[in-house]
């Protein structure tokens, strides 16, 4: 996944490991006349559910499973929860007020993401060390159901409004709007009664489309908030094909980790430049074997090899000369886990 800013970030989390768990500094301010400041401690633990061990956590700062139980169960030093089993936390506040709706508008939404909050202002997330690479949407199916959506694709840069409440500067999704973005994980969440814990009951693996953050008013995508859309997710494994429909969506900049379910499966991601130039695949898994094939899914066009850094390390690389709107594929195997490089 692509280290970059978190556009979106106005909670500031400074992380501590320590032997029982984790503590960490969370600082909020959005709508309010003070800021709100609350140590976060959340303990690890070993707990699983069904589809948890199909979580991926080997890669530093997109712990799925981190984020999931801090959405749920998270608290503070004084051990007051400040996730959802706490009605009264910051996260359910925000969720209550997109129930209610907004700014010139009445009905309300069913979901809150980390890319904004109601009212369209920037969001305060519950990241640490262990999730920085993470976005996440919690969905209200009713009083005793929610999910938990959360991926580690890079969703894109939000775009700018007007003083007028229109759109200034367009968004910039990295996978265009409507096309799926993979992989989602939907995280099941259920409790007894309204006034119950919440148990985190099952998580799959699916995709969504892309598209744009609904904020709290009646021009709800005049920002341009990149995002996907909650209700065309569904589950699958794509990347198994190199074909339109099962190649994933990747970008010129992008980190992806590409997961074989099965001995030497080959892996395929597709990519568009949005400029002609010579772009390069590389990856430090000497385990791993790349090419790039034409949009024919069959015509290869640059085949990875083994080649030495000037620090004595190695790397298997390629690179292609690349045409302005043209698809290309990435076909990625060799390793059940496999993060590479497109630069």
């Amino acid at each position: 996944m692509k280290r970059l800013p978190l556009f979106f970030l106005i909670g500031i989390i400074a992380v501590a490991v320590v032997a029982t768990g984790v503590s960490a500094t969370w600082t909020y301010s959005a709508e309010s006349p003070h800021d709100l400041s609350q140590s976060l401690t959340v303990a690890v633990g070993n707990f699983t559910w069904d589809g948890s061990e199909d979580l991926p956590d080997s890669v530093e700062g997109e712990d799925h499973a981190w984020l999931i139980r801090n959405l749920v169960a998270g608290v503070d030093d004084r051990g007051d929860v400040i996730g959802l089993n706490n009605p009264d936390s910051v996260l359910n506040d925000r969720i209550d007020a997109r129930l209610s709706g907004g700014i010139g508008w009445r009905d309300g939404r069913d979901y809150f993401g980390s890319m904004a909050i109601s009212g369209g202002d920037e969001a305060s997330q519950l990241f640490d060390a262990h999730t920085s690479g993470l976005s996440f949407i919690v969905q209200v199916e009713s009083d005793t159901v929610y999910y938990i959506y959360t991926t580690s694709v890079y969703l894109g840069e939000k775009g700018e409004i007007s003083f007028w409440g229109s759109n200034k500067t367009p968004g910039s999704p990295s996978v265009p709007i409507g096309e799926y973005i993979y992989p989602i994980y939907k995280t099941k969440l259920v409790r007894q009664n309204t006034n119950s814990d919440f148990a985190i009951i099952e998580t799959q693996r699916g995709k969504a489309k892309s598209d744009w953050y609904d904020e709290n008013r009646s021009n709800a995508n005049a920002t341009q908030i990149p995002s996907f859309d909650i209700n065309t997710w569904i589950a699958d494994e794509m990347g198994n094909a190199a074909t339109q429909d099962r190649a994933i969506w990747t970008f010129v900049g992008d980190d992806p980790t590409a997961y074989a379910t099965k001995d030497m499966q080959h892996v395929y991601y597709r990519i568009t430049p949005k400029s002609a130039g010579t772009y390069s695949v590389w990856t430090a898994n000497l385990e791993a074997q790349i090419r790039v094939l034409a949009s024919d899914g069959t015509t290869v066009l640059a085949t990875a090899s083994r080649v030495a850094q000037a620090d004595g390390t190695e790397r298997i690389s390629l690179s292609w000369s690349a045409s302005a709107g043209t698809l290309y594929y990435i076909e990625v195997t060799g390793d059940s886990v496999m993060q590479f490089h497109i630069q």
